[in-house]
């Protein structure tokens, strides 16, 4: 184990405590925890939890952000997040997403054909691009190539 990673469980074992210590108990009754290994066990699960959560939040929040900062103008909105309570309480990321505007520019092909490569650099920004987010950069350069056909009959006069 790497040093980082055992101050990251000690720093996190003291933060529980504090949390439990100034937290009080719903309904005014005691919270029975088991005492020994038992409670120590318990312990370790939670801050490997929370720990977990706090890595996934951590990777959601960068990978929407790739999304966010690379799609421009093409953003419709988001980052929209889906949470999951942890056991001290908070709310961590756990999934997202970002609406673009994937629709081609009517009547323009050169237009589409750069919101195209847009869209595919929105799409693959983060840097382990969800199965999603690979779909919408297969149906951006479907986008693309029909677009660059469309250039190449204009130029050739409309000829096949």
């Amino acid at each position: 184990m790497r040093i980082g990673s055992l101050s990251g469980v000690i720093h996190g074992a003291m933060q529980l405590q504090k949390v439990r210590a100034s937290a009080p108990e719903k309904g005014g009754a005691e919270k029975k925890t088991p005492s020994g290994p038992g409670r120590e066990l318990a312990e370790l699960r939670e801050l490997l939890e929370l720990s977990r959560l706090r890595r996934i939040d951590q990777a959601v929040r960068a990978h929407e952000r790739a999304h966010l900062v690379a799609g421009g103008e093409l953003v419709r909105s988001g980052p929209h997040y889906i949470y999951r309570r942890g056991p001290d309480g908070k709310l961590y990321a756990v999934g997202g997403d970002v609406v673009l505007d994937t629709s081609a520019v009517p009547g323009d092909p050169e237009a589409t054909l750069r919101k195209a490569e847009k869209i595919v650099r929105a799409a693959l920004a983060p840097l382990n691009p969800s199965p999603q987010d690979i779909r919408v950069a297969v149906e951006a350069q479907i986008m693309a190539m029909e677009a660059r056909l469309e250039l190449a009959r204009e130029r050739n006069g409309g000829e096949e």
